[in-house]
């Protein structure tokens, strides 16, 4: 999968903000911090790294474009089986 350097970018900034959320939440542990502040930032983290998920999806679907719908179609389904797999 080719990715274009603005997606490099924005896939760089978010998985370092998922980083940095993670290293929040292992000091709100240490302080036991109340509970709905660690899982916000979870949900923070979970966030950052779906939409790292979303712009890897999108590349990798759109590579299909040029082929024939049949094939395509036939792609777009292993992809998701296999997606749907990882994603368990």
């Amino acid at each position: 999968m080719k990715t274009s350097l603005e997606d490099k970018k924005k896939i760089s900034n978010r998985l370092r903000r998922a980083e940095g959320q993670i290293r929040g939440i292992e000091k709100l542990i240490d302080q036991d911090a109340d509970m709905p502040k660690v899982l916000t930032q979870m949900k923070a983290v979970k966030s950052a790294l779906r939409s790292v998920i979303w712009i890897l999806l999108e590349k990798e679907l759109s590579h299909e474009k040029d082929t024939d719908p049949k094939e395509q179609l036939a792609d777009i389904k292993k992809n998701i089986t296999q997606i749907c797999k990882l994603l368990d």
